[in-house]
This record gives C-alpha cells, structure tokens and sequence, in this order.
C-alpha cells in the first residue's frame, strides 16, 4: 500500500467510524479541555449543485391532508427517549506482495437517546440530549472511553426547519472531540421546510464534509437521498499528519432514508437510514480504496427516563445550562445541582416555611385557581429542595394544633417528595410511623406521596413494613405501596433491595393459605392486598408466585392475579391470559385479562386468539378492551385490520362504532 493511501484509509475510518481512530489512536479517555460552542461551518455551494440550502418544489395542486401532516412539530418541555442503533461497517482493499487483501471493520453503536425540548423562540429550538446507557464496540470489543464520551449531555440549537445550526458542550468533551458528539445527531439530519411542499433540496453537513440531498414527501414518511458531495474534509483537519491533503472523491452508491415527523410529540417518531459510500483517489478513479456501509434506526420508545441523567437533572432555564457548561471545574451534573440551589436560595431569601404555608392553605381555604394553588405547592417544594433541613416543619405543622385541609395537607406531604431529598423521604416516614391516631389521612396522603417516590430509601421502606405489620384498616394499602416501591428500586437498579420486598411479599402470600376456597367463601382483605402489591412490583417471575389464584373460586382473587401479570415476561403466565379470553366466566375477570394483555409487550401472540373471539364475546365491556388490544397491534398481524372492518358491521353502538374506527386509524 503507498503512503498516500494509508493516510487515505485513515481518513476514511477515522471519519465513516466517527472519527474514533483518528481522535484517539490509543483508546485512551478524552483529555478535558477548554469549553466550546461548536458551530458547523458555513458551507457555499458550488455554482452547478444548489445555489441556496433549501429549495422547495411543490408539484401536488391539492395536497394530501397527511403530506400536510408531515411537519415538524416542537413543544417546550416535552420529553422524549428513543432507541438508537448504528452499524458502520468498512471495507478496505490493499496490495501487499502481489496478493490483495480485504479487511472488514464493524462499529456498532446502539443506547436510548434521551431528548428534552428545553426552549422554542420564533427563530429556533434549544434541545438537549444524552445518550445513555449505551454500548459502543469497534469489532466486537467494547470501547469503554467512547461510551464516556458518547454518554455526555449537550445542548443542539435547530433551525425551525430542524437543522442543526449550533451545538454546546460541557467541559467534559474537548473540542477536538466534539464533532464525535455532533455526528450523533447530525446522522439522523432530517430537513422539512415550512409550507407543504411534495419535494425539496437541501445543502447538510457532517464529519464527512458537505452533500446534497432531495426530500419527497409521501402519504406518511418523508424520503430523503443524498445526491452528491460538494465538499470534503481535509485530512489534516482530523489529524497531526504534516503530509500534504490527499485528493479523494466519494460516490454515493446508495442513500436510502425515511422518516416520520412526530405527530404529538417533538421531532422525529421514527428514522430509518441505510447506505453505502465507495472511496477513491482523484488521480485513480477507477480504483476503490473504501467501501462504507451504514444503517442507523432512531425510534420513539415509551422507556422511562433514567431521572439520574444529568439532563433530567437540568434545570428548564436553558441560559443556566449553558452557564454550567462554562464552569471551569466539577463535573457537569453537579456544577448544574450547585446553581440551581443557589439561585434558589436567592429566591427565598427572607421568606420562611410559615409563610409559604400559609399561602398554601389559604389558597386552598378561598378557593383559588388551580394554577395559583399548584404555583403555592411548587413554591413550598423548591424552598425544602433549597432548605432540606427544614423538611421537618412539615410533621410539626401536621402534628400542630389547627386543623389543616386535605386538600392543603395532600399538597403539603406531596411537596416532600417534589423536593428530592432525602430529609423529605425521612419525614415521609416519621409521618407513617410518629403520627399516632391510625386513622389519620395525613398516614394514607404520606402513603400515597411514598408510591410516587423513585427511589425510595431504606428508612421509608422500613416505614411501609412497619405500617403493614400493625394489622388495622390502612396496612394492606401500606402492602399494595411495598409492591410499587419495589417496582421502583428495579427501575433505578437496586435489584437486592426489590427482591427483598418481593420475597418478603411472597412469604405473607403463602402464610395466608387462601389460594383453595369454597365457592361461598371470599378472599380475606389482606390476601387481596397481597395480590395486588405483587402485582405493582414488576417482578419478572411473579406467575410462579400467584399461579394457584388463577384458579380460584374467588372472582375478584382470579382478577388480581390477571391484573398482576402485567410486568411477567414469561411464556406461561402469557398463555394463562390467553386462556381465560375464553375460559374465565367472570365477566369483568375476562375484560382484565384482555387489558393486562393490551399492556404487556410480549403479548403479539394473543392476537389470533383475539380475532377468533371478538365476535363471540357477548359482553360489549370486553369487546372494546378486545378493540383497543387490536387496534395497538395491527402493524403485527395483517388480519386485523380484516376482522376489525368485519366487526364494524356487527356493532349497533355508536360508541362501539367509534371504537372500531379509532382501533384502525390511530397510530
């Protein structure tokens, strides 16, 4: 191989596997750097491809209301997370000694996107993302310092046309390694100008240099191709080579992209890419030093956000998180925590706790709007997330001598947990356990405020346990709490501490020994509660533990033990629930089955099943749960959609009508 071509293939790798060779040779963790605001450069175009960055043609007289659909909508605050995969794969031909030689590299890419709208002025939109958790791997090997990199929280600024026009970046990316970051979104580059054009053409740029591209709009996707590159970066723009740039051209020999606009969120619902890049010297044409290939899938989950990342952390003024980028020192999660308590603390400089109290209660008392209600209760929650320590005021003026309002005592004990802290999790608990009369609904708000924590500490735990324990009329829902706080700890990842509870739940279900009753008997109270906490804990294997209440004389037993398989995973608790579509002769037992079968993720195979009843199902309670489980699966199983406009003939109810029709067109 000649010299020039070496520095060609470095080149090539280094910007086609996101420049990850060329930036760090050795895998070693990125240096921290001065901070930066990265803008891509501003790119003319050559007088024979595009002479403006978006030139719009529309050829539809009477647009399609959905091709009119296909816009960009952005809504401040709107939070969203998206599966994101990315395969590279490089070939590469040398000659050595007469003989060729072709080398194959993969680079897989693949996490949850993590997107948050942060501000949206007439001209632009501020978003934030961070990627994570992510797996990055360059042939099968796990590259732990391009996780670290690739899993850091910035800001994109988008054109209202959804191009990125400026990126941000913490202290944490040095500048030679932001185009790194930009590549994450600048790959999955979708533009769609204003009005409702069918078809335009766009100048965009990534690692690679700058290419055009045309849109088509279609009946529900958007379809974008790269045309051609009208500019390429310089090696000595990724590297320290002192060689002179090396004269290279691509070809694009396929670009295939679709895209779907989101219809009630922010951005993208989804976005598919597939292509393939051939790389070759000026001066040789006709010879291939490269062949690239890239497929990228961006896709809209309903995952629940990781509420430790620091862009969940972030606070909504976008001005201060880009202050916190700019901080010399610290990391960039907790710089963002320090300025927000300051700033808060300079909020409430000279007001106390009693005061806002009282604006609380009295809000309550008169009536007020909600908005100027709930406006109290944010208040009172960011002054105890600047003042932990005054948490405890909170148990004194339950405890006090004035009665307080339930509904001014609900939002009281809420604000605990609204605060975040720790103090406010212990208090939480003092109420449970330090408030004598076993009647009060301060206990049942304190419990109800528990079930919303995300990540409940051992001290509220131990609280819940020792409420249950007490055997009155409040300990089941302090079980029913148990469960879900369980559920909590597996989403934050203390699996120890949710298979605590789990088992601990499991022990007093067996000890009950009510599984086999008598026709004419009911389940004791407690056992129900049981069900239903089990239920709440998203534990995995919870068929194994409730299997003998599907079959129970109980009605309402085998309804909870329905209900409580809406987080199993298995095969055979699924097969249960398909089961009881035609065996269970309760009719509200059935209609759970059906919606616990509409929650699950693995339940496609119910959907046969499904079809075959829906028009022998004589109650109409359990054909419009049976209408909404089709209606989520009709991109999985070409009958539905057939069965569905069967069923539109059989129904009579203009509800039941109404059903049908939201089952076939709602996505």
């Amino acid at each position: 191989m000649r010299l020039s071509h070496l520095f060609l293939y470095l080149f090539i790798a280094g910007l086609l596997l996101g420049a990850f060779w060329l930036f760090f040779p050795n895998h070693n963790e990125p240096a921290i750097t001065t901070v930066s605001s990265f803008k891509p450069d501003t790119v003319t175009a050559s007088p024979s491809t595009i002479h403006s960055s978006t030139q719009t043609t529309n050829t539809a007289q009477t647009p399609d209301i959905n091709i009119a659909l296909l816009q960009w909508r952005w809504h401040e605050g709107d939070q969203q997370i998206y599966r994101y995969n990315s395969t590279f794969q490089v070939k590469n031909q040398s000659d050595m000694a007469g003989k060729t030689t072709e080398t194959v590299t993969t680079v897989v890419l693949e996490g949850l996107l993590n997107m948050r709208v942060f501000q949206r002025t007439d001209q632009e939109i501020s978003v934030g993302f961070q990627l994570s958790p992510l797996h990055f791997r360059i042939a099968e090997k796990s590259i732990a310092s391009f996780e670290k990199l690739l899993g850091q929280f910035f800001i994109v600024v988008f054109s209202l046309e959804g191009k990125p026009i400026r990126f941000h970046f913490p202290q944490t990316i040095a500048e030679n390694n932001q185009p790194l970051v930009t590549e994450l979104i600048q790959s999955v580059q979708a533009i769609i100008p204003t009005g409702i054009a069918t078809q335009w053409q766009s100048l965009e740029q990534h690692n690679t240099g700058t290419y055009s591209a045309k849109y088509q709009r279609r009946v529900n996707e958007i379809e974008k191709h790269k045309t051609a590159y009208t500019e390429l970066k310089a090696l000595s723009q990724f590297s320290n080579f002192s060689s002179p740039e090396i004269e290279m051209n691509i070809e694009i020999e396929q670009s295939n992209i679709r895209f779907t606009p989101a219809k009630q969120q922010s951005w993208l619902a989804t976005f598919h890419a597939e292509e393939r890049l051939r790389f070759y010297a000026s001066s040789s044409p006709k010879e291939t030093m490269n062949v690239s290939s890239h497929v990228l899938q961006l896709t809209l989950t309903d995952e629940k956000p990781d509420l430790q990342l620091a862009i969940w952390q972030a606070n909504n003024d976008i001005n201060q998180v880009i202050q916190a980028f700019n901080q010399q020192s610290g990391d960039v999660q907790d710089v963002l925590v320090d300025l927000e308590l300051q700033q808060l603390r300079n909020r409430f400089a000279g007001v106390s706790f009693n005061d806002l109290t009282t604006d609380l209660v009295l809000a309550v008392l008169n009536q007020q709007a909600t908005t100027v209600t709930m406006q109290h209760f944010y208040d009172l929650s960011d002054y105890l997330r600047a003042y932990p320590e005054k948490s405890g005021d909170v148990l004194t003026a339950l405890q006090g001598q004035e009665a307080i309002p339930l509904e001014a005592s609900a939002l009281l004990i809420g604000a605990l947990n609204m605060a975040g802290t720790s103090e406010g999790q212990t208090v939480l608990a003092n109420i449970m356990t330090q408030i004598q009369d076993n009647h009060s609904p301060y206990i049942l708000q304190a419990m109800a405020t528990t079930a919303q924590v995300a990540n409940p500490s051992e001290t509220l735990v131990n609280a819940l346990w020792q409420r249950a324990e007490q055997q009155d009329a409040i300990a089941g829902v302090a079980l029913e709490v148990l469960g879900g706080t369980a559920k909590h700890l597996l989403e934050v990842g203390n699996i120890q501490a949710a298979e605590q509870i789990t088992k601990q739940l499991t022990l007093h279900l067996n000890n009950t020994q009510t599984a086999t009753i008598t026709p004419s008997e009911t389940t004791p109270p407690t056992t129900l509660s049981l069900l239903r906490a089990l239920g709440n804990s998203g534990h995995p294997d919870v068929f194994s533990i409730i299997v003998p209440y599907i079959t129970s004389a109980d009605a309402e037993a085998r309804l909870l033990a329905y209900r409580s398989l809406r987080h199993a995973q298995d095969a055979e608790s699924l097969k249960a629930l398909i089961n009881a579509l035609s065996q269970e002769t309760d009719v509200e037992a059935r209609r759970q089955a059906v919606l616990t079968l509409t929650e699950r993720q693995d339940s496609t195979q119910a959907v046969n099943p499904i079809c075959d009843l829906l028009a022998k199902e004589p109650e109409i309670d359990v054909r419009a749960e049976m209408l909404r489980f089709l209606g989520r699966h009709k991109a999985d199983n070409p009958r539905v959609l057939n069965v569905l406009q069967q069923q539109l003939t059989r129904e009579s109810s203009r509800d039941m009508k109404k059903a049908i029709y939201q089952a076939i067109y709602t996505e």
